[in-house]
């Protein structure tokens, strides 16, 4: 099963349409983050943003507590995580963390976005948190990596 987070509706259409005939992917039209809630969201195309934020090209997102999501569906293995959230990773990957449902994914494969505030500090915080639970299997600096659970 592949589940997919998008909160851009536009986006969420084109991937539903995309998956159609596939029973295995299901698409959600809300975001994933440390907490519910709805924040402005940039669109510019595959770097749309909620850190990011351009006045004229904005919507209202829906984002939801990751934790519940994992929780809510009884998810007990998750074998590939995909993250790529333009800047939401160092809300997202803490929570993960300190709710412990870290340990229930198998591949983290993470895009850490170097725009946010920090980013080098914050990444190397959570790559040592991470350290505890996966190992980092490669790294292409401040592109992607992927931590696999030890």
């Amino acid at each position: 099963k592949i589940f997919a987070f998008e909160p851009i509706p536009e986006f969420v259409e084109l991937l539903e349409k995309k998956f159609s005939n596939n029973d295995n992917v299901q698409c959600f039209s809300y975001g994933l983050s440390d907490k519910d809630e709805i924040l402005d969201m940039s669109i510019m195309k595959d770097s749309s943003s909620t850190y990011k934020t351009k006045k004229n090209s904005t919507i209202k997102a829906k984002f939801k507590d990751i934790t519940n999501e994992i929780e809510s569906r009884n998810l007990e293995n998750i074998d590939l995580m995909k993250i790529n959230i333009e800047g939401g990773e160092y809300s997202l990957l803490p929570r993960l963390i300190s709710s412990g449902l870290i340990g229930k994914i198998d591949n983290l494969q993470i895009q850490f976005h170097d725009f946010f505030p920090e980013a080098k500090s914050q990444r190397e915080s959570i790559r040592s948190e991470l350290s505890k639970t996966h190992e980092l299997t490669y790294e292409y600096y401040f592109i992607w990596e992927n931590w696999k659970r030890k």
